[in-house]
């Protein structure tokens, strides 16, 4: 069964032109790569809510190495983008369109050290640094005891 099936691709492989054959060479490596790259660890990492999280994450770990910050939590939030399949912005005309981040809309930081003003006013700047926003889009909050 198996000896049949592969002499009849061997058949049609023969009788495709050079340009087929390239055609089938081309698509099948694209399939190739596209299987390899999502069985590669941090596959769909590459998706809009992976990465704010992960520039979240960032960004709490380089404010909570400011002396006196103690643990840190960020929250980002964007502006959304609506970007179409095919890579352009959306004009919302129904096609098929996934939200992406845009600009910063505002920035929430929740610090350990946030109640000495010294400590409160590093984060503060060290936020609009790192992120290129105003100071009226970051608001910076004393972390709870639970």
């Amino acid at each position: 069964m198996m000896a049949a099936m592969l002499e009849k691709l061997r058949n049609k492989w023969a009788k495709l032109a050079v340009r087929q054959k390239i055609a089938v060479a081309v698509a099948a490596a694209g399939v190739l790569i596209l299987a390899c790259s999502l069985a590669l660890p941090g596959a769909g990492a590459n998706t809009p809510h992976a990465f704010i999280e992960g520039e979240e994450q960032r960004l709490a770990r380089t404010l909570s190495a400011i002396k006196g910050a103690g643990k840190v939590e960020v929250m980002i939030t964007y502006d959304s983008v609506l970007v179409s399949s095919s890579g352009g912005i959306s004009s919302g005309d129904g096609a098929s369109a996934t939200p992406v981040p845009g600009g910063i809309r505002g920035v929430i930081v929740i610090a350990e050290g946030a109640g000495d003003l010294a400590v409160l006013a590093k984060l503060q700047r060290a936020v609009e640094t790192v992120l290129q926003v105003r100071p009226d889009q970051v608001d910076i909050f004393v972390m709870s005891d639970k």
